[in-house]
């Protein structure tokens, strides 16, 4: 039986070291939650774990109300955190999935009845989910990866996909998770471009790169995810200027994907502005560099048209995935229908549900050759735990160009305590190395990170939910 027995939180507030403009948004100040639950695994207390997880709380992500103050969308976000905690504290189940399963379809409930979008409601259940199975993973002594391969989750894909009835993850996924990740670098909205951009007044007080041609050079990356507003000529420009930095800088090739986070009404604006795009000769390298388009339209109307990815002449851009429209897995199914191609994964919204949409990718491209995909996108994760968690998850899945951004917007772990620091160091030095100033920042090399050794840990961390605890100046988890 599995039932929660103990609940931690943690909320810290911490800075970017330069402003995440994405969407009608501006990041520069939010909450990270820990959250620490212990769970039971049998019949007796003492056959219990801890578990982690851990996300920043950004406002104008998943309820995108610009009539909603940011400090009200973070409240909402801690509400829905709270609830999932609440409701898991009266389940009683026999697997991890079926645990997930309960608690993902009462969060649904409650929140129609409150009327909180999916995506956001989930975001509270996914923070139990990620616990749950790091604590499991914990319990049973085994990586997650392995106990998916050995069916000890009780994962049931048909509940989700009901063409996959009969069908389990370990007859989809890829044989192996990935043993490197290639780092897809976001371009934000407030990036400045070249060093020539940079005034005495934005530079940041840090050694790390602030522009994109520096950050090209420091962390020799070669694929990029750039942010476009729907503003025609905003947007044309931008992409020259990317056009001239990626062919100066990336003289080995490079590719990208551009993120529309939900800035086109609908289908025939966002034609429009492709159409325009590919009429210019200057940037016909840039776009035949594209690897996809990601929520071009607004979630209100992206999946009202069935032309997705159609332009005026017949031809076709390049593909078009959803991502803040991922309200459940019929809403992927749906969005298939109206010939998207694909979806994001982030941990946030889910990894059980994750697994089942990289199943029914694989499912249908079998079954149908259909070329469907998954991409691996960013929340903007942070160390200690959450971008471990979602490395993990992400190799699981077989993603193997991912967006990555906390370690452009933020300055490595420096705001988090020194003994937090000094954790990650000593258990995941392939990933984090001091700098000369003593912190902690990410290490990328050749433009990728190492995820072999995380498959080596329960869920993507080697140190124990206690020395996390006790690192964050926590009182002694029991």
């Amino acid at each position: 039986m599995i039932r929660l027995l103990e609940q931690r939180i943690h909320f810290s507030t911490i800075s970017t070291r330069m402003p995440f403009r994405y969407g009608i948004a501006t990041m520069t100040r939010l909450p990270i939650a820990f959250v620490f639950l212990k769970f039971q695994f049998g019949e007796s207390r003492s056959e219990s774990a801890w578990g982690m997880a851990s996300d920043l709380l950004p406002p104008r992500w998943f309820k995108k109300d610009p009539n909603l103050a940011p400090e009200a969308e973070i409240a909402e976000l801690k509400a829905v955190l709270n609830k999932a905690i609440e409701t898991a504290t009266g389940l009683r189940t026999e697997t991890p999935f079926a645990f997930w399963d309960q608690l993902y379809r009462a969060q649904l409930e409650w929140a129609e009845a409150k009327e909180i979008p999916p995506l956001l409601a989930n975001f509270g259940t996914s923070f139990v989910e990620r616990a749950l199975l790091d604590a499991f993973s914990r319990h049973q002594q085994t990586p997650l990866c392995d106990l998916i391969y050995r069916r000890k989750l009780g994962i049931e894909l048909g509940p989700l996909h009901p063409e996959l009835y009969g069908l389990s993850p370990v007859d989809l996924l890829p044989e192996a998770p990935l043993s490197s990740i290639q780092v897809r670098h976001t371009v934000g909205f407030g990036d400045p471009l070249r060093d020539s951009d940079i005034t005495p007044e934005n530079q940041v007080a840090d050694a790390l790169p602030q522009s994109l041609e520096a950050a090209i050079l420091h962390y020799g990356i070669s694929q990029f995810k750039v942010k476009i507003n729907g503003r025609l000529d905003e947007d044309l420009a931008r992409l020259r200027s990317l056009a001239q930095i990626f062919a100066e800088h990336c003289p080995q090739g490079y590719a990208l994907s551009l993120d529309g986070n939900e800035q086109f009404e609908n289908w025939p604006q966002f034609r429009a502005f492709w159409e325009q795009a590919r009429a210019e000769p200057a940037l016909q390298a840039l776009l035949n560099r594209v690897l996809f388009i990601e929520q071009p339209l607004s979630r209100h109307n992206a999946l009202c048209d069935k032309g997705i990815g159609k332009l005026s002449d017949g031809s076709e851009t390049p593909p078009v995935i959803i991502d803040e429209s991922d309200a459940g897995p019929e809403s992927f199914r749906d969005a298939l229908d109206c010939g998207y191609r694909g979806i994001s994964h982030k941990n946030c919204k889910g990894v059980f549900k994750g697994i089942a949409n990289r199943c029914l990718i694989e499912y249908r491209n079998q079954k149908e050759n259909t070329g469907l995909f998954m991409s691996g996108e960013d929340l903007c994760n942070l160390g200690p735990v959450a971008l471990l968690q979602d490395l993990a998850a992400q190799s699981l899945l077989g993603n193997a160009s991912v967006e990555r951004n906390g370690h452009h917007y933020f300055y490595g772990l420096s705001q988090f305590p020194a003994a937090v620091q000094e954790l990650v160091c000593k258990h995941h030095p392939e990933l984090f190395e001091k700098r000369s100033d003593q912190t902690a920042a990410l290490t990328i090399r050749g433009g990728s990170l190492p995820t072999a050794g995380l498959h080596e840990a329960p869920f993507g961390t080697r140190f124990q939910p206690e020395e996390l605890a006790a690192a964050l100046g926590l009182s002694p988890l029991s």
